[in-house]
Order: C-alpha cells, then structure tokens, then sequence
C-alpha cells in the first residue's frame, strides 16, 4: 500500500458536542477499503493515488459524474465492480485527493479495536470528550484498542488525522472523513 508523499502530521479537534444516546453507535464498517481498493484495482492506471489524474478534468465534474465514473470504471477497466457505501468512500477519497486534504476510512470493529485507512497523515487520534487514544499507523492502516466505556457511555467517537488541513471521521456518523474543518498555517 502506497502513502501520499510528504504528508505527515496530527490533527487536533478542538471542543466535542452531542452524545449517541445510549451506548456509543458505530456505523458499521466499509467492507471495501477505499486505499486498498484503488491501490489494488485502478493504480497501474491512475498511479498511486491518483497522480497520473488530470486533476483540472476532475474538478470540473459535479459529484454525480464523479460517482458515476467511478462506478464505470470500476466495472470496466477496474474488473471488480462496486456500490452502495463501498462506491460513495470511493467518491470521498477521490474528493480528498482533489483537495489536496488527507482521507480516513473505517474498515474494522472488534472486540474493541477499531482500526482502518489513511492517506495523507502518518498520525491519528481518536478521541471520545477530552480522552484521547493515538493508534498504531502502519503502511496506510490505523488500530488501536479503546477503552470498554467509549462504546458503552453514548459518546461519539471521532478519529482525526491532518497536515495542513484537519479532517475528522465522526465514527457514529459514517465510515469516512470528508470535511476540512481546519487549516493550519
């Protein structure tokens, strides 16, 4: 698995708001994981991450043309067709590439390890309120055990990685990053 060059960093959030209700909601996890999906079906094409994409033709598509090439290619050319969810973290990853931000998936829940993608950012963190745990990161995937009370206590657990821009992936929300919610300068 490749990672986008030159891009290390953590992010930091600052303030959490609401709860889940009883017990903390996990959306449930992609059972495709975008970085490895492309890295293994449409890199030999594309090149590692996008970079043989002529990017200025990309951002000129709305995002239904996105989703819509995307899903082609991934029949055609890609020979490993995708929907649903596993189609829509691909448009988000390919929307964190045109943005130039890093991109989180969640891929994985058990027995209270959480863990999935990263690309752009070396370090996560996932916090719950003012709790923090920082992952393992390795080749491009993110794991770490949390604490039995951060899925039983309501809280949303939020995982959060950045460089210059700070994305977050809200855990009982859904299983990518897709905002920028900071620049640093």
């Amino acid at each position: 698995m490749r990672i986008w060059s030159g891009c290390v960093g953590i992010g930091v959030l600052v303030g959490l708001a609401g709860g889940a209700g009883p017990g903390a909601h996990l959306v449930k996890p992609l059972s495709t994981g975008p970085v490895s999906y492309f890295d293994q079906q449409c890199s030999r094409c594309h090149g590692p991450f996008g970079a043989n994409y002529a990017l200025d033709s990309l951002r000129k598509r709305s995002l239904s043309g996105l989703k819509k090439e995307i899903g082609s290619m991934a029949s055609g050319a890609g020979q490993m067709p995708i929907s649903g969810r596993d189609l829509d973290a691909q448009v988000a990853m390919h929307q964190a590439i045109l943005k130039d931000t890093p991109f989180l998936s969640f891929t994985k829940s058990s027995g209270g390890v959480l863990s999935g993608e990263v690309v752009g950012a070396e370090k996560v963190v996932l916090k719950q309120g003012s709790k923090s745990v920082v992952p393992e990161v390795s080749e491009g995937i993110w794991s770490a055990r949390v604490p039995g009370a951060w899925l039983s206590n309501g809280q949303p657990i939020l995982v959060v990685a950045g460089t210059k821009k700070t994305v977050v992936m809200d855990l009982s929300k859904g299983p990518t990053s897709g905002e920028v919610v900071a620049k640093k300068r």
